[in-house]
């Protein structure tokens, strides 16, 4: 009588595992994608990033700046980690690809800075000591941010609600 009644048990669930819907089995898929924008968020936010000048010399600090405006009518909560790793470095010389990928840590709490209207945010790097940097060439520069609202979307555990990306700037280093 054991054998059967765990028969009748294990077949319960076979058939309720897959009568639940594949939306509920894997909860990521109903939730919308990351929107992703050219240089404004239309109503909140623009990014531009920058450097002084587009000729250096090898050995030469190059600092490029990303700068987050808010466009809109009211206070805007910015991820400010969001802002500095979001740097980017191409050079155009070689066919090879460099980049990194941050990781966080379990807990982390992304600093909030709140934008008044018409306020930017600032973030530097100095991108000569990138480990992408190599040395003389062309190069392309440029920002993004992605923005999470740390309820639905938590930076460092969830996809953002969406990235707004900078022009680019090129370079050239001799």
């Amino acid at each position: 009588m054991t054998g059967v009644r765990f028969i009748g048990v294990a077949v319960g669930l076979w058939i309720a595992l897959f009568t639940v819907p594949v939306s509920e089995l894997n909860a990521e898929s109903t939730r919308p994608g990351t929107k992703y924008y050219d240089t404004t968020v239309p109503g909140l936010v623009r990014l531009r990033t920058t450097t002084d000048r587009t000729r250096y010399k090898v050995g030469e600090s190059i600092v490029a700046t990303n700068l987050l405006t808010n466009i809109g009518d009211s206070v805007f909560l910015a991820d400010e980690g969001s802002l500095g790793e979001g740097f980017y470095i191409e050079h155009l010389d070689s066919t090879s690809s460099c980049g990194s990928i941050g990781d966080h840590a379990e807990g982390y709490r992304p600093k909030v800075a709140e934008l008044a209207r018409s306020a930017t945010l600032v973030r530097t790097w100095d991108l000569s000591k990138d480990f992408c940097f190599k040395g003389a060439g062309r190069y392309e520069v440029g920002g993004s941010y992605c923005h999470y609202d740390g309820q639905s979307r938590a930076h460092g555990k969830d996809p953002a609600l969406w990235c707004v990306r900078s022009q680019p700037v090129k370079l050239l280093v001799r």
